[in-house]
């Protein structure tokens, strides 16, 4: 159990699990690409976790093969580098980390990921700055703010950032086929 419980500040529950779910498939990205894996054969998964004082979440990994092979355990061995290059995950480079938001193929989007994305839990951009703000030891909680902030403004104002960024990127995409 990857347990973010004492890592988190538990302030924006909603963007803390969101940056789990995220990172959790980013982490699953990352060890079968330092691993030379297929994903399929690292399982993952986030659960709800407390302390006795308050909640947060948690991502278990899991090897896929029945009685295991150690691809967990192997991965486990050498965090910071599992952990850097899933940033790179989410990151990919400048010109992606300006258009994706969400999630798409290049990142986060493929097949056991779809459920994620229909219910709204993945945010590649909010979770690799707040990835970046843990692998520099800081407490990624100002992020988290900025970005409920965002969510309930969007709300309040009856304007739909999801839909102008994909608006945005489909502006972008016409333009590049003329």
């Amino acid at each position: 159990l990857l347990d973010f419980i004492n890592v988190l500040s538990g302030d924006y529950l909603d963007e803390e699990k969101t940056f789990v779910s995220t990172l959790m498939y980013a982490l699953k990205r990352s060890g079968a690409f330092l691993l030379e894996l297929d994903e399929r054969e690292i399982g993952c998964l986030y659960i709800p976790t407390s302390n006795g004082y308050r909640s947060g979440w948690g991502i278990v990994m899991y090897d896929n093969s029945p009685g295991g092979s150690g691809h967990v355990r192997e991965l486990l061995e050498m965090p910071h580098k599992w952990f850097q290059q899933a940033g790179q995950m989410l990151y990919v480079n400048s010109e992606h980390h300006e258009q994706c938001h969400k999630a798409c193929l290049l990142c986060l989007l493929a097949y056991d990921t779809q459920v994620a994305v229909a219910r709204g839990e993945l945010n590649r951009r909010m979770t690799h700055a707040a990835l970046q703000c843990l692998l520099s030891g800081i407490q990624p909680s100002n992020i988290f703010e900025t970005y409920s902030k965002a969510k309930l403004n969007s709300d309040q104002n009856g304007f739909d950032l999801e839909a102008q960024a994909k608006a945005l990127h489909l502006n972008r995409s016409q333009k590049k086929r003329r």
